[in-house]
């Protein structure tokens, strides 16, 4: 296990007695030792390791986000003559949108922007999210793009949509909100913008960032009012984001009305680190929602079930290689 993604407190060697009372074998082994404090820290980031690693190191991660990116590119000229279809469901309802200009609407966080070293930090430190440290995070403007989101949105822009950017990066929520009623004083709305224009390599205009409280009716974290907004100018001709909020409230997903969206109008972009589907769930109901394997007890078939099958030693043996590739 590399020094670096070891915790601080993790750093001390330490001796026989402390490794025989160490919660952690592991500690032992490698000459390191988890104090108790560490231990009470919440884990829930520290699970996190194998996605954050995956996001951060994986050849496959950025061939599927390359591919994905690559696929919605090459669905531009269609999407930009498409002008009686939307993305927006609830542009759809409204419609008389077949006329406006096309615009694509991407999330920002994991969809454009990389967030992993936060991810990394809190696993590495055994911390939890924070809103001080996220907001010390996106004020470094550190963030790297997402690999084939600046080549997508290039495109995009070369083909003639307005690119708009809808992220629950947010504002603080007492206001002060100016006449035109945005935020008069929204740090986060700089930042983000600054880091967006480094990494796509144009300067993004302040009116295509729509940032969670900008408005005051834009308060709460569903986004469907900024959508709204952005379809009283344009058609939405896709929707780019790492989260099912990005496209429709989970609430109101409905999978045989909604999945022939997906890879046309709806861009999903991967991310196993966090999300909807998981931010009200502790740990513990975490692994509640696991649909587990009943073990090889349970998958032992009798002998004379097996001779019955037709189930031979030799076509066990052969079938095992392919199992342990998976």
């Amino acid at each position: 296990m590399p020094r670096a993604f070891l915790p601080s407190f993790a750093r001390r060697v330490p001796s026989r007695s402390t490794c025989l009372a160490a919660l952690s074998g592991l500690a032992c082994l490698t000459g390191l030792v988890v104090s108790p404090a560490a231990v009470a820290q919440p884990v829930m980031a520290r699970e996190n390791l194998n996605a954050t690693l995956w996001f951060q190191t994986a050849v496959e991660r950025q061939a599927a986000t390359l591919a994905v990116y690559r696929a919605a590119t090459a669905r531009l000229g269609a999407a930009r003559r498409a002008t009686r279809e939307t993305a927006s469901l609830e542009q759809a309802a409204q419609g008389g949108f077949s006329r406006k200009p096309p615009a694509i609407v991407l999330d920002v966080d994991e969809t454009v922007l990389d967030n992993s070293p936060y991810e990394a930090w809190q696993i590495r430190d055994g911390r939890s999210y924070e809103e001080s440290s996220w907001a010390a995070w996106v004020a470094s403007a550190q963030a790297a793009a997402i690999p084939g989101a600046p080549e997508f949105i290039a495109r995009a822009r070369a083909t003639g949509f307005r690119v708009v950017f809808i992220t629950n990066r947010r504002c603080p929520a007492d206001g002060p909100f100016g006449p035109d009623g945005l935020h008069a004083a929204c740090p986060q709305k700089a930042q983000t913008i600054a880091n967006l224009s480094r990494v796509l390599g144009h300067a993004v205009a302040p009116a295509d960032v729509m940032l969670r409280g900008e408005r005051a009716e834009w308060a709460a974290s569903d986004k469907t009012p900024r959508r709204e907004a952005v379809a009283r100018t344009h058609r939405i001709a896709m929707l780019v984001g790492d989260d099912l909020n990005d496209f429709v409230p989970r609430a109101r997903y409905v999978e045989q009305d909604h999945a022939a969206r997906w890879g046309t109008t709806w861009v999903p972009i991967p991310n196993p680190t966090y999300g909807s589907w998981g931010d009200a769930l502790s740990l513990t109901q975490r692994y509640a929602a696991l649909k587990p394997w009943a073990g090889p007890a349970a998958a032992e078939p009798s002998a004379a079930g097996s001779a019955a099958s037709g189930t031979s030693g030799d076509t066990a043996a052969k079938a095992a290689p392919a199992a342990s590739a998976q």
